[in-house]
């Protein structure tokens, strides 16, 4: 009765001192991984706000052409003939620089984002197992030496578990 009472205590308070830990890994991974993404996000903003800028003068140059053409119908087939295929390009371009440099960002930000969530499983568990074997240690010293070894043992395992991840 006296085992089975003290295992459910030493439970218990393992759960509490994980729950304290995760609280305290929220309260402060919490700030730095989002000023992280919006750090990222107002990058990405930024640059997209720029590609639209200069799509808006490209479109914003081509009505110009298209003014000037409508007024002197000779200049009209000259210019259309010379400037509509590099207008419609050069939008092409933008719109395809703009796509890419999007899709880059996006990767990018996926690829950081995998890499903070990494990190902090990573440390989640190497600080759990450290505190559940620092626990069991302290834990070990009430038993008898047979259950003393068997915990011990048990530790060792799960450090080399976690230095393997």
């Amino acid at each position: 009765m006296g085992a089975s009472v003290s295992s459910t205590a030493f439970f218990i308070a393992a759960l509490i001192n994980f729950a304290l830990f995760a609280a305290i890994l929220v309260r402060l991974a919490r700030r730095p991984v989002v000023s992280l993404f919006a750090e990222r996000e107002k990058t990405a903003r930024e640059t997209m706000d720029r590609y639209r800028d200069a799509y808006e003068r490209a479109e914003r140059e081509i009505a110009r052409f298209r003014r000037l053409l409508e007024d002197l119908p000779e200049e009209r087939r000259r210019v259309t003939e010379r400037y509509g295929e590099r207008a419609a390009q050069a939008a092409a371009e933008i719109a395809e620089r703009a796509r890419r440099e999007t899709d880059f960002l996006r990767r990018e930000a996926h690829r950081v984002a995998r890499e903070v969530r990494d990190r902090c499983y990573e440390e989640s568990f190497e600080s759990l197992v450290a505190a559940l074997v620092a626990d069991a240690e302290q834990g070990a010293g009430a038993l008898d030496a047979e259950r003393r070894r068997a915990v011990l043992t048990a530790s060792a395992d799960l450090l080399e578990r976690g230095d393997a991840r």
